[in-house]
This record gives structure tokens, C-alpha cells and sequence, in this order.
């Protein structure tokens, strides 16, 4: 990559990869409760990227995880440029979790 910032979208906010981080309570984390897809992007355009997120849609609800309410094609888009990622490969990786949940334990 170019330049050295990577921003990121996550939870609802769009910020550098530095200042990220998810609650160590993240059941996505704890138990891998949740969906992943990655889609290849040719210069700065997502690859049959509809068809990604429908797989991403379905695999939400097999596992019945709320799906984000979102426009994820135009947060994808926005990356791209942000990321100075618009002439040349690279990959859009989305992860959906089923978020923090309270263990009583």
C-alpha cells in the first residue's frame, strides 16, 4: 500500500487500523461466532461484489446473526479511495460477529 495509514469501517466508524481495537467480550472472538468475506478489487472496482454480499447475507442467516442494516457496497467503495487503492489489486475483507455479549460466569 502507498501510504501508511490503513483505515478501517468498524462499528460504525471509519478510523486507522492504529486506533481500532474490539472488546476482548466480542463472542466473534471468543467463539468464532461469525461470517467473513473477502472479495478482490481491479483497480479501485470491487469483483462481482453483489454476489459477495449475497453469500455474506446467507451466511448470516444460517447462523442467525442480525443482518447490518449498512449500505456495505458504498462503505466498500469509500475505503478504496480513502486507501489511495483505486489503480491497482487488492482485497475488501468483511467481517460480521455476533458482537459483545455479557458472560455470567
Amino acid at each position: 500500500m502507498k501510504n501508511q495509514k490503513n483505515y478501517i469501517y468498524l462499528n460504525d466508524e471509519i478510523k486507522t487500523s492504529t486506533d481500532c481495537s474490539i472488546s476482548i467480550l466480542d463472542r466473534g472472538f471468543l467463539f468464532s461466532e461469525g461470517v467473513y468475506e473477502v472479495a478482490m478489487c481491479y483497480n479501485g472496482k470491487p469483483f462481482l461484489f453483489k454476489e459477495h454480499l449475497m453469500r455474506l447475507e446467507n451466511s448470516l442467516k444460517h447462523i442467525q446473526i442480525k443482518q447490518p442494516t449498512i449500505d456495505l457496497e458504498k462503505i466498500a467503495q469509500f475505503l478504496l479511495l480513502k486507501n489511495n487503492l483505486t489503480e491497482e489489486t487488492s482485497t475488501k475483507y468483511i467481517q460480521i460477529t455476533r458482537a459483545v455479549a455479557l458472560r455470567k460466569h
